[in-house]
């Protein structure tokens, strides 16, 4: 049987009154800490890698590719974030355009083209700004854990999914199909639910590497 919020905050009551002085000031250190530790280790694995990436492969259909360099005996795929410094259930960790030129310019194009900026309207139209410039929900266990749903592409005129807004505060949207979808057809949604800000920003990314394929292929 599912326990109640209130026999889990019984039982976490419980817990602390057994604590000496020592024992919850320590607690609370470690509390306090975590969202800290939380957002340093996203921008040192933004930073330092290992980042990997989906692409075309030359041997054979989508290969996976590292974006960062990669150390011997390091596994490629690990989380960004250990277990232990999670610090809160939220599905990111705001990092800013400021914070965003500490890294290279391959992974912070990366982050770009998934993760849209905040915006301040609800029509999506004014990307939010703080002190540090733009702020972006990244991915809080980092960019090698992303799941399918984040390679969707755009269909300007006929998608067949659209977005759904986040439950709660922390989390990030999810998507329903708007139509019946027959097997081997593409999943697409319109970039525009997503913000003008992230859709001129990966329309003008689309445009320019069309034109330096059409460029490289003319030499």
């Amino acid at each position: 049987m599912k326990a109640s919020q209130g026999d889990i905050l019984c039982d976490i009551g419980d817990v602390l009154a057994d604590m000496s002085k020592a024992e919850l000031l320590e607690t609370w250190k470690v509390m306090k800490k975590a969202p800290e530790e939380r957002h340093a280790q996203i921008l040192r694995h933004l930073r330092d890698g290992p980042v990997v990436k989906l692409g075309v492969s030359p041997i054979h259909g989508v290969g996976v590719f590292a974006v960062t360099a990669i150390s011997s005996g390091v596994d490629p795929f690990r989380a960004a974030v250990s277990e232990g410094s999670k610090g809160s259930d939220d599905e990111y960790e705001i990092v800013s355009d400021e914070e965003l030129l500490e890294v290279s310019p391959e992974v912070r194009e990366l982050c770009f083209s998934f993760f849209a900026p905040f915006t301040t309207t609800e029509d999506g139209y004014s990307p939010e700004v703080g002190e540090d410039g733009k702020i972006y929900p990244v991915n809080a266990t980092g960019l090698n854990t992303l799941d399918v749903s984040w390679y969707l592409n755009h269909s300007e005129c006929h998608p067949n999914v659209e977005l759904v807004e986040p439950k709660a505060p922390g989390e990030f949207n999810t998507y329903r199909t708007k139509r019946d979808i027959q097997a081997g057809t593409e999943l697409t949604i319109d970039y525009h639910q997503l913000g003008e800000a992230y859709y001129n920003r990966v329309i003008e990314a689309t445009v320019h590497d069309a034109e330096r394929r059409a460029s490289r292929d003319d030499q």
